[in-house]
């Protein structure tokens, strides 16, 4: 696409003291990642308008806490047509709420930096095109083969996610509906040894509209923290009544505790997990 762009995905911000900066060479406006609340691209917004880029790059959970800044805000962003969302699973959730700030087209595809894999996302779930690599499940877990690394070429790559597929004649991945990263991040896991993902506990309530984010963090078997960040100033009350939502959904092989963080971590790459696993 030779559009210019708004980027928000992991790449560094040579200042220190901007949260934003342009790249002339991939004509694109890049947003740190680790600096989008509302305030600041309130502050940033003339400049990110005047940029008048066409289309967003960037990982979905990203994009999501950008869009929730504008609708926070009240700010439109019209010259965006379209959204190109990468490097992560994308929930419906995220989705909705893309959409619904942003009247633009959404394409999500599922790839890697090892470049052995890219499967672009239809009505019809994940296709992995056959010219890039090939994938094959074993034991549940995504082995790809790619063939336009030229660099490292690498075979029967494992790749630590768990694909839901189905195989052609030759036992290769044909397609797949769903992903999960890296063996069991992504899940939150019961006492009996049940797995919950964040399919399970999406959400549209009204209670997290002044959440900025959120993030279920697990390091024992059978419970979890649910840690809430926001600029607002919320009552316990209002932590109780989110607590026993989500808590509804997890169900009573997984005992739940909701408390306020100043701050939730994000990856090296500025990437936001929904659910951070520490269990061995």
């Amino acid at each position: 696409i030779d559009e210019k762009r708004y980027s928000l995905r992991g790449v560094d911000i040579k200042s220190k003291r901007s949260h934003w900066q342009l790249n002339p060479v991939y004509k694109e406006f890049i947003i740190s990642p680790h600096a989008i609340t509302p305030d600041n691209v309130e502050k940033m917004f003339s400049r990110i308008t005047a940029f008048d880029g066409k289309w967003i790059h960037g990982y979905p959970s990203t994009v999501y806490q950008f869009c929730l800044a504008l609708k926070e805000k009240n700010l439109l962003l019209p010259s965006v047509k379209a959204v190109f969302l990468v490097s992560e699973k994308l929930h419906n959730f995220q989705k909705d709420l893309i959409e619904q700030v942003l009247d633009a087209n959404i394409v999500s595809f599922y790839g890697m930096s090892e470049r052995v894999v890219f499967a672009p996302s239809t009505q019809e779930g994940f296709t992995p095109h056959r010219c890039y690599g090939v994938s094959e499940l074993v034991d549940g877990e995504h082995i790809a083969t790619g063939f336009t690394n030229d660099g490292t070429c690498l075979i029967r790559y494992r790749t630590g996610d768990c694909l839901n597929g189905e195989l052609d004649s030759d036992g290769f991945v044909k397609r797949f509906e769903s992903f999960e990263g890296r063996w069991g991040g992504d899940f939150i896991v019961g006492l009996s040894g049940s797995k919950i993902n964040m399919t399970v506990l999406n959400t549209h309530s009204e209670l997290l509209n002044d959440i900025d984010k959120y993030q279920f963090n697990q390091s024992k078997l059978g419970y979890c923290d649910l840690l809430l960040q926001t600029t607002k100033p919320i009552s316990e009350q209002k932590v109780t009544k989110i607590q026993e939502l989500f808590q509804a959904k997890l169900g009573a092989d997984i005992t739940l505790s909701c408390r306020v963080v100043e701050g939730i971590t994000v990856t090296s790459r500025g990437k936001h997990k929904f659910i951070h696993s520490n269990l061995s």
